[in-house]
């Protein structure tokens, strides 16, 4: 699986803005208080994150990782059907759901 990275996510914490990613999917934020326990939850419009809560001390110098539970995608998706590269094909299920069109609401 091809890992995708998040650029220009915002991350809001306790539902404040503090930070976006970088290029590289990378952010950094600076805490109000430490120690203390905070929300961390990414949004961007493309992508849909679950909040992460973590407890930051004055020795914390790196956050979880966040990955995205659902990516949004417009367009044509091709499935490869020549699977002759892979050493054990197996076969492949692919689940799609229409959502509403937001500007038709």
């Amino acid at each position: 699986m091809k890992e995708v990275v998040a650029r220009n996510v915002t991350i809001l914490v306790n539902g404040v803005e503090k930070a976006r990613t970088d290029n590289s999917g990378r952010y950094v934020v600076n805490f109000d208080k430490v120690p203390g326990r905070y929300e961390i939850e990414p949004e961007h419009v493309d992508f849909f994150f679950e909040p992460i809560t973590v407890d930051v001390t004055d020795t914390t110098f790196d956050l979880p990782p966040i990955t995205a539970t659902t990516v949004y995608i417009c367009g044509t998706v091709f499935i490869i059907s020549d699977s002759s590269y892979i050493k054990e094909p197996k076969p492949r299920e692919v689940y799609m759901e229409q959502l509403p069109n937001p500007i038709e609401e």
